[in-house]
């Protein structure tokens, strides 16, 4: 298993780097120039590490029985009740079609009654026995989620098209349709949860379907520096992990943890005076005494001293360097040190370094037609040069 870069392990970095005793007030500068390099280095482009496939399973239609609108003075404000029907699971992310208007939910109040939004709501009552379609157009998108490539729906010779969310609201408004193969996208802040983004698809799904992209992901997010209270015991090829004054919890699933070969001293990373007997990411928290690790642990140990540190997420070989620099450039900054300007340079210096190891493929291109008779670069143009 390869070594993972942890939140402890560039505490320790910096700590060097600074080159003096670390105060309270420097170690909270350390931990604010890890947060702020991962940001920096993560959003200067859009690295192959940080990909990532989504598919969003969208639902069919509901139209089902009839519905009335209670604007005020019933169970809930804004109560839209159906009468010999179900409202689906999903129908607070719901739009609703009455005539030629659009309404969206807000809550789904009860499996008969739905709470519309303030915003896209009718003005006044609308008597019992109106039909209508409720369907969902818009999905929200992974909470990691920062930008998309193009989306694919699973009937299609092709990609949807990205439009701007002002034209998405033009065709949904003045040419409400269904179809099996969504044509159109936008992205749109979530109505529902805060902070989140989700896809505005054209025409909505007439039956359940999927649509799949490749996105930019946000990394992991750093919680915890280093937790060591206690010791653990592995047997031989195993993948559990067990703890004596242990109190783990379900926030350190996806951390590394590292296990020192005495009962005395912590483990370290290479550097340090003691690299720890083996590494693993924890997969899943049992209990406070008990932890399941990724791969198992060839050798046992017991009762032995460990470490459990938040990764770095970034891929090692291409994006570390630059990372250092970057935590460097804003410890420098923070401290108002001299060679602030030239940790700047450097961290430029290794960026550039950085994007052109992350050049993943080496696979042969060439100008012109594909197939085992490409024409090579040297040979180009062909034609007449063209003004």
């Amino acid at each position: 298993m390869s070594a993972r870069t942890t939140v402890i392990d560039m505490v320790s970095h910096l700590r060097d780097y600074l080159g003096a005793n670390v105060n309270n007030e420097v170690q909270r500068v350390i931990v604010r120039s890890i947060q702020a390099g991962l940001r920096e280095l993560t959003n200067v482009r859009p690295w192959s590490y940080l990909y990532k496939r989504h598919r969003i399973a969208t639902v069919a239609p509901y139209s089902t029985g009839t519905v009335e609108f209670d604007l005020t003075g019933g169970s809930v404000e804004r109560a839209l009740i159906l009468t010999s029907g179900t409202w689906p699971t999903w129908a607070a992310s719901g739009t609703i079609a009455i005539g030629n208007v659009t309404y969206e939910a807000s809550r789904r109040v009860s499996d008969s009654v739905l709470q519309l939004d303030s915003n896209v709501s009718p003005a006044a009552d609308i008597a019992s026995g109106t039909t209508y379609t409720i369907y969902q157009d818009t999905y929200v998108l992974p909470e990691d989620w920062v930008a998309s490539d193009r989306n694919y729906a699973e009937v299609s010779w092709g990609g949807m098209e990205y439009v701007q969310p002002n034209l998405w609201l033009q065709v949904t408004r003045y040419y409400r349709s269904s179809s099996n193969t969504p044509r159109y996208y936008t992205f749109l802040g979530d109505r529902r949860l805060p902070s989140r983004m989700a896809i505005a698809i054209f025409p909505y799904p007439d039956s359940a379907s999927s649509i799949d992209a490749i996105y930019f992901r946000r990394p992991r997010r750093i919680l915890m520096e280093q937790y060591s209270t206690g010791t653990v015991t592995v047997s031989a090829a195993s993948t559990t992990v067990t703890g004596s004054g242990t109190t783990w919890t379900s926030a350190m699933e996806g951390s590394v943890i590292r296990l020192s070969n005495d009962a005395t001293n912590l483990p370290t990373d290479l550097a340090g005076s003691n690299p720890s007997g083996v590494e693993r990411t924890i997969k899943l928290w049992t209990s406070a005494t008990q932890l399941t690790v990724d791969e198992s642990i060839s050798s046992a140990f017991s009762a032995v001293k460990y470490q459990i540190s938040d990764p770095i997420d970034i891929e090692d070989g291409a994006m570390l360097e630059a990372y250092f620099r970057c935590c460097e450039k804003h410890v420098a900054i923070m401290r108002r040190l001299k060679d602030a300007d030239d940790c700047a340079s450097r961290y430029v210096e290794a960026l550039i370094r950085a994007e052109e190891a992350d050049s993943r493929s080496f696979a042969g291109r060439v100008a012109g037609e594909g197939g085992p008779y490409r024409q090579r670069l040297a040979n180009m143009p062909l034609g007449a040069d063209v003004s």
